[in-house]
């Protein structure tokens, strides 16, 4: 899979899966990895949504690509160690994302990205049918691609293949 493929893939799991924005990010990002059991923080992934428990503050993609982020290079208990990518990828990608949403949308908090007032349930089912939700496709899409972009450059081809293929387990680069 490729970042281009990677931002499709996305976009496809938010559009006809009708998953959450968080969850879209979460499902393609760890599908580029070749996370073998994704469920369980694709499910995580839900609360993260519409500006963090649906409250319309900061987009939530970029908490998704956070998510992906340290599920490649945190740890899930003490016995590991955490690789020291971890912090300097995810400031990274949040300067990458920030910079897109902001030339994109001017903002990148939830509810003046998409323009929708999470906090009334009219507004988000008229968010749903009258192609603001169509706004959140793009910045989905984009969000996987610089996540794609970011993975290449910190790990290389090389292991990401080997990732991919599931000869190579995160917690090993």
């Amino acid at each position: 899979m490729t970042p281009e493929q990677m931002r499709d893939r996305a976009v496809e799991v938010f559009n006809k899966q009708k998953m959450l924005c968080s969850q879209a990010i979460v499902t393609a990002g760890l599908e580029f990895i070749g996370e073998q059991e994704p469920n369980s923080a694709i499910r995580a992934a839900g609360g993260y949504a519409a500006g963090l428990g649906f409250c319309g503050d900061t987009c939530s993609c970029l908490v998704g690509a956070m998510s992906v982020i340290g599920n490649l290079f945190g740890r899930a208990n003490q016995e590991e160690i955490e690789d020291g990518r971890l912090g300097p990828t995810a400031r990274i990608m949040y300067k990458r994302f920030r910079e897109m949403i902001e030339g994109m949308r001017g903002t990148m908090i939830c509810s003046g990205a998409s323009k929708t007032n999470w906090l009334d349930p009219e507004d988000v089912k008229a968010f749903k049918i009258d192609g603001r939700r169509e706004r959140c496709a793009e910045i989905v899409g984009q969000t996987a691609e610089i996540l794609g972009h970011l993975i290449i450059e910190t790990i290389g081809e090389k292991d990401l293949a080997l990732l991919q293929e599931g000869t190579l387990q995160e917690g090993t680069l």
